[in-house]
């Protein structure tokens, strides 16, 4: 059936406006063109009631698509302006979230630990790994790893602690880290020393190359060597503009830490539970004063913001 050239032209120029809507900016102007089209249409079709419906359903979806789109507009503006004007605040809060899920996983992993001590389910994981440890020993590994252990004893963290202070506030000329680190470590020490008498666990002997008087759960020497280069780290990645120096220590770091808690289970001192509940416990200080000074930092910043208004 040939329709007359008034239908046709309505037609075409319906499919075209339909192919072209998903791309229009300003339907508002096509709702406008399109209704004194209709107007001079229905003159020409008269009593054409089904292309007469099919042209108001059109111009229903338009006024439904324009709506849609201005609200998706509007919301998507008020979130730009609302990050615009909390960005500080959302980073903060984004930040922190990050931090908390962290140690809320790390002082789970340690209460579990603990309570597996308890229940006695951690001995076959201690034999397996011992062992492990145990057949690698050689008298230049053995010679290293006495070495090794000296930096995560008493005499050597407070060396440590000393250097590195001096060492951070000559570079920084400040003197708020390096009282933040000496906290975090003696903080660390004094619970580790009480962890310690509380829980009670005694020392392996069978494979032993050294005498320790003190008891074995968590080991001090992983706990003290997390807080320290933990901190440090910390300190490295927040104060230092060069990314290589930042990944150079940052590997370093994490690689004494490693070594240290190694060491103790080489020589026989600690069993690998002992050394994890350390690295758990050490990092949740680490991870509690990043927290903290993260929170100090922000509400500094606040309450100037608001004293200089």
């Amino acid at each position: 059936m040939i329709l007359p050239w008034p239908q046709r032209l309505y037609l075409a120029n319906y499919r075209v406006a339909v192919a072209r809507r998903p791309v229009v900016n300003k339907p508002w102007l096509f709702l406008t063109l399109w209704q004194a089209l209709f107007l001079a249409h229905c003159s020409l079709l008269r009593n054409n009631h089904r292309q007469i419906a099919l042209f108001l359903a059109y111009l229903q979806t338009m006024s439904d698509y324009s709506s849609k789109q201005f609200s998706l507009q509007k919301l998507a503006s008020q979130a730009a302006n609302f990050y615009r004007h909390h960005k500080l605040l959302l980073r903060f809060l984004g930040g922190l979230l990050l931090w908390l899920v962290v140690l809320g996983y790390a002082a789970e992993s340690f209460w579990e630990l603990t309570e597996g001590l308890y229940f006695n389910n951690l001995e076959q994981f201690d034999k397996q790994i011992t062992r492990q440890v145990i057949n690698w020993r050689s008298k230049q590994a053995t010679n290293f790893m006495q070495v090794l252990t000296l930096l995560g004893n008493e005499k050597g963290i407070t060396i440590q602690v000393l250097l590195f202070g001096s060492l951070i506030f000559l570079g920084l000329k400040k003197w708020p880290p390096v009282v933040q680190l000496v906290l975090v470590v003696v903080v660390s020490s004094l619970v580790n020393i009480w962890m310690k008498e509380i829980i009670g666990r005694e020392r392996p002997v069978e494979y032993s190359l050294m005498q320790v008087a003190s008891k074995s759960y968590p080991s001090g020497h992983s706990q003290s060597s997390m807080a320290l280069y933990g901190f440090l780290i910390y300190l490295a990645l927040d104060n230092m503009r060069q990314v290589w120096l930042k990944v150079l220590l940052t590997i370093t770091g994490l690689l004494l830490i490693l070594s240290i808690g190694l060491s103790r289970v080489y020589l026989g001192v600690h069993y690998p539970s002992d050394v994890l509940a350390g690295f758990l416990n050490g990092f949740l200080f680490v991870g509690g004063a990043v927290v903290g000074i993260s929170i100090f930092r922000y509400y500094k910043r606040h309450y100037r913001g608001v004293k200089k208004r």
